[in-house]
C-alpha cells in the first residue's frame, strides 16, 4: 500500500521524472531481447531466462508507468471541469419564454 502511494505521489509531483524512469525501464529491459547482444561476451548471461523474465518485467512496468502518466496528462483534473450554468426561462404574459437576461 506505502509503493502505491509512493507511485501516485511521484506521479502527481513529478511527471517528467516518471516518464523518463517508464523510458529508461522499456530500453534496459529490450537490451536482453536485442540478438546481436547474445552474440558478445556477455551474451551467455543475457540469454539466460531469469534475465529474460526481468527484462520482461521491466518493460511492463515502464509500460504501465508511461501508460498511467499518459492518462494523468490526457484526463481533467475534477476541479477545472465546469458545468455550463442554466439560465432560467420565465414565461411571459402572451404565453412565450423568453431567457432572462
Amino acid at each position: 500500500m506505502n509503493v502505491c502511494s509512493a507511485l501516485d505521489f511521484l506521479n502527481d509531483e513529478h511527471p517528467k521524472v516518471m516518464t523518463t524512469l517508464g523510458a529508461i525501464l522499456i530500453t534496459v529491459g529490450s537490451i536482453p531481447a536485442i540478438p546481436a547482444v547474445h552474440a558478445g561476451a556477455a551474451g551467455a548471461l543475457l540469454a539466460s531466462t531469469a534475465v529474460q523474465a526481468a527484462g520482461t518485467i521491466a518493460v511492463s512496468v515502464g509500460a504501465w508507468i508511461q501508460g498511467a502518466q499518459a492518462k494523468k496528462e490526457t484526463s481533467p483534473e475534477p476541479s477545472s471541469v465546469s458545468k455550463p450554468e442554466a439560465k432560467p426561462v420565465a414565461a411571459v404574459g402572451n404565453g412565450e419564454a423568453k431567457k432572462k437576461a
